[in-house]
């Protein structure tokens, strides 16, 4: 064997030895890339279930808030209707049952909203999708609560502003 056939057998040896690390180093690189590619979906994921929980919660809080102002609302209205003379009249039924038909909304969208305030395995094994999916409803459901509950405080403040010149003249 000539020097030259030496020196070609021993380059296609390092060749191939050198193209068996790269082929390993590449392996390791892509095993290290998917570890890397799961732990982002694992973190996305835990984090799309603390935003479910906490939106649930903000809602069920809000609703607490709701049913609290609207127990205010309701003693306004008899107070009212009591100042005014027409306690137990129709006028005084009609507003009530419109703070129930609200009160039982809100009701409805803090019980559903129960369902996501802490996490199920349900919950934690669900897709991406779904999970998107709850959140933009309990975040519709939030803002529908919080549209409600704002527009009863401005009910209250005006039924209050009325009570009070006829509180004042008794």
């Amino acid at each position: 064997m000539t020097n030259i056939e030496l020196f070609s057998v021993t380059a296609t040896g390092l060749s191939l030895f050198l193209s068996i690390i790269a082929t390993i180093a590449a392996y390791r690189s892509a095993k290290s890339a998917l570890i890397s590619q799961q732990t982002a979906l694992d973190s996305e994921h835990r984090l799309a279930l603390r935003q479910i929980c906490i939106t649930a919660s903000s809602i069920i809080i809000e609703a607490k808030h709701f049913t609290a102002r609207s127990n205010e609302l309701h003693r306004a209205y008899r107070t009212l209707a009591v100042l005014q003379g027409q306690y137990d009249g129709s006028r005084q039924k009609l507003f009530e049952d419109e703070i129930n038909v609200k009160t039982n909304r809100t009701r409805h969208l803090s019980n559903h909203a129960e369902l996501f305030s802490t996490i199920s395995d349900h919950l934690n094994s669900a897709p991406p999708e779904e999970l998107d999916r709850i959140q933009i409803q309990l975040s519709s459901a939030l803002n529908e609560i919080a549209a409600i509950r704002e527009a009863l405080e401005q009910e209250l403040t005006a039924i209050q502003s009325q009570c009070a010149p006829n509180i004042n003249n008794t």
